[in-house]
């Protein structure tokens, strides 16, 4: 449907908010949002996998989780990567961009409080 002309200021401001707000339920698809999620997940496991220094003698440490975690990581790495790749392909460059600089812009401490409306 083509925007109709609005001569009335207020009325514009308004429409502008509301395409706005539509926009980004066309953007936050699911796709979208596991490409951001799993994107997270592996920039974590990296970090991990950089962090961990060890001789060898910690792989029979038992009690150490860290490497256990790392080497679960690591077995998954190419699949996960995979994955991401297929998401991106599927969602789009453009799309997960503008996801990105949204999810970026409104710092929340919970899903909850980013699920609440924006106050005026």
């Amino acid at each position: 449907m083509k925007r109709p002309k609005i001569t009335d200021g207020k009325v514009s401001k308004y429409v502008d908010y509301l395409e706005d707000k539509l926009k980004g339920f066309e953007i936050g698809s699911i796709e979208a949002e596991s490409y951001l999620s799993l994107k997270n997940f592996i920039s974590q496991g990296n970090a991990l996998l950089a962090k961990i220094k060890f001789d060898g003698s910690e792989l029979g440490d038992k009690d150490d989780k860290q490497i256990e975690r790392g080497l679960k990581f690591a077995d998954k790495m190419l699949d996960h990567n995979s994955a991401l790749r297929d998401l991106f392909e599927k969602v789009g460059g453009e799309k997960i961009k503008e996801l990105e600089s949204r999810t970026y812009e409104k710092k929340v401490a919970s899903s909850y409080e980013a699920a609440m409306p924006d106050r005026k």
